[in-house]
């Protein structure tokens, strides 16, 4: 886990280095749009995978 967080850090300076104010958060918007994005798909699975007793009735 420790070299996926230093990748992490790594490419995030990669992206903020010598950007302006306006560009910074132009990417903290879409930034967080692929992560609430990810965070639906994660919790699609989630729903999907568990079994029919737990997850209610489908239809």
């Amino acid at each position: 886990m420790d070299a996926e967080i230093k990748a992490a850090y790594a490419i995030a300076q990669a992206m903020i280095a010598g950007k302006t104010l306006g560009e910074l958060s132009r990417l903290q918007i879409i930034l967080q749009t692929v992560c609430s994005l990810v965070a639906a798909e994660i919790g699609c699975k989630r729903l999907s995978d568990q079994p029919e007793s737990q997850s209610g009735a489908r239809q």
